[in-house]
C-alpha cells in the first residue's frame, strides 16, 4: 500500500490526472470483486498497491478505471428485433446494447431540408449508428468481425466504399421502409464489414449484412 501512495505522491492535485486513473462513479460490486480476485490470484500484491494510490486521491480502489482495463470480458454489439405477432400490442420492438462507452456518441434530432427528419446516435459527429426516422424506418448496427477502419487496432478495409457510419445516414434520411432501405445498400459501395438490422412501421424486419464486399440480406 505504502507503494501505491508514492506513486499518488507523483502526480498533482488536479482534475485532469483524477481523470486519467479513478471515475467518480464506482464499478459494481460484483464485477468489482472478479478482477480483484483474479489479480490478487495471478499477481498478488498488485491490490495493495491500487488501495494505497486510491488512498492517496481520497478515492475508493473500485474508483480505479485500471481495475476495468485489466481485466478483460469478451463481448460485442447485439441487435434483435421482435415483430408484431409476437408481441401483446401488436407492435414492432428493435433491441441493440451497446458495449462502448456512451462518451463517444451522443444522440441527435436531425432535421435536413428534403430529408426525413431522424434520431438517432452519432458517430464523428456528422455520421450514425442507428436512428428512427419519421416514416418509422429503424436501424440498428454491429460490427461483422474486427472493425473496418484506418485507425491503429482496426483491420484495414479490402473493397474500396463508405463506411457504416455514412450508410446508417443515408438510410435514415433517404429511405422509408425495408423495401427501400435493402435497395438503397444493394446499389451503395459499402468499405466496412457490418450487419444492420431494419424494421419499418409495416411490421417488416431484415438483416442486412457486408462482408469484404459481399453483401446479403435475410
Amino acid at each position: 500500500m505504502r507503494i501505491g501512495k508514492q506513486q499518488a505522491l507523483e502526480y498533482p492535485e488536479n482534475a485532469n490526472v483524477k481523470g486519467i486513473f479513478l471515475r467518480e462513479q464506482s464499478y459494481s460490486d460484483k464485477a468489482y470483486l472478479e478482477m480483484r480476485s483474479q489479480i490478487e490470484e495471478y499477481c498478488p500484491g498488485l491490490n495493495e498497491e491500487l488501495e494505497g494510490f486510491a488512498e492517496g486521491f481520497g478515492y475508493q480502489p473500485n474508483q480505479l478505471k485500471f481495475y476495468n482495463d485489466a481485466w478483460l470480458i469478451p463481448g460485442g454489439c447485439s441487435l434483435g428485433a421482435i415483430s408484431p405477432p409476437k408481441m401483446s400490442d401488436g407492435k414492432t420492438y428493435v433491441l441493440r446494447n451497446y458495449d462502448l462507452s456512451p462518451d463517444i456518441s451522443d444522440m441527435r434530432l436531425c432535421k435536413v431540408d428534403g430529408r426525413y427528419t431522424h434520431t438517432g446516435f452519432s458517430v464523428s459527429t456528422f455520421g450514425r449508428s442507428e436512428g428512427l426516422n419519421e416514416k418509422g424506418l429503424c436501424v440498428v448496427f454491429a460490427s461483422c468481425g474486427m472493425p473496418i477502419g484506418k485507425y491503429p487496432g482496426m483491420r484495414e478495409p479490402v473493397v474500396t466504399g463508405l463506411q457504416f457510419m455514412v450508410v446508417v445516414r443515408a438510410i435514415l434520411e433517404t429511405c422509408k421502409n425495408i423495401e427501400e432501405a435493402v435497395y438503397a445498400v444493394k446499389n451503395m459501395p459499402v468499405g466496412t464489414n457490418m450487419n444492420l438490422l431494419l424494421a419499418d412501421a409495416n411490421g417488416e424486419a431484415a438483416l442486412v449484412g457486408t462482408y469484404d464486399g459481399v453483401k446479403y440480406i435475410i
